[in-house]
């Protein structure tokens, strides 16, 4: 999932926002991606979230997320996601995170 995404069903779900925000301001936590578990949902849609972050890096994500896109391929890009804003990004930044959901039930006592 991303806040910048390229398509809208890869969107940050309100109730993960503050997780993933915490995850922007510190992508990377002695050189390996930061992470955070929360719990989301309520009653029988409640789970257990494990996000794990996504940092930019230069190569190779900086050829179709990065701030110089080739124009030719960007028009590629436009034309299969149109309103993407999965762009511009610099290295180190969140480009997105990993996103793993149990059921809650899955970890309580039985």
């Amino acid at each position: 999932m991303a806040q910048r995404h390229r398509n809208p069903a890869g969107a940050v779900p309100a109730e993960l926002r503050t997780a993933y925000d915490e995850l922007a301001t510190m992508p990377l936590v002695n050189g390996k991606p930061a992470s955070r578990v929360v719990h989301a949902g309520e009653g029988d849609d409640a789970r257990v979230v494990y996000l794990s972050a996504v940092p930019m890096a230069e190569q190779p994500c900086s050829v179709c997320h990065g701030a110089n896109v080739d124009p030719a391929l960007k028009a590629v890009i436009d034309s299969a996601y149109p309103g993407d804003t999965a762009v511009g990004f610099e290295p180190g930044d969140l480009r997105g995170a990993l996103v793993i959901s149990w059921p809650r039930e899955a970890f309580t006592a039985r």
